[in-house]
């Protein structure tokens, strides 16, 4: 049986990233495949067609944890979405969170913040710099 978070509850954050898949076996391996902290774009809205936000925290075993997941501008403007994520940690107190997105569609260009709260308190962040790129001009002969 799972017990509540108390004051006491301990959060270690191990990595908080942006990868292109991500998956955890049926004993528990966590694989990432293709990290990235930079999107490029050549649209007024940028878009990220398709990733995984990964955590990974080692935490009090067997304990409920009721997180928000917040992805905005860096400075907290622009909110692109915030989530609640309610989880039980495990016997050996290992955590791993996956969110897979498809389309993901941005603001604009700029460098944004996906931090992991709990309760107001972050306890892991990673950054996202989308990156303004211009479309190659046809050669002209």
């Amino acid at each position: 049986m799972a017990t509540k978070k108390t004051e006491t509850t301990n959060i270690n954050t191990r990595f908080m990233l942006f990868c292109d898949y991500a998956l955890v076996s049926n004993d528990g391996k966590l694989s990432i495949i293709g990290e990235f902290d930079h999107l490029f774009s050549s649209l007024e809205r940028p878009v990220l067609t398709s990733a995984f936000l990964v955590a990974s925290l080692t935490v009090t075993p067997k304990s409920e944890f009721n997180f928000t997941l917040q992805l905005a501008e860096s400075g907290g403007q622009n909110e692109v979405f915030s989530r609640p994520i309610n989880v039980t940690s495990g016997e050996d107190g290992k955590l791993n969170l996956m969110l897979g997105f498809e389309n993901l569609v941005f603001p604009k260009v700029g460098l944004y913040k996906a931090a992991l709260l709990d309760e107001k308190k972050e306890i892991a962040a990673t950054k996202l710099h989308i990156v303004e790129v211009q479309n190659p001009r046809p050669a002209q002969a």
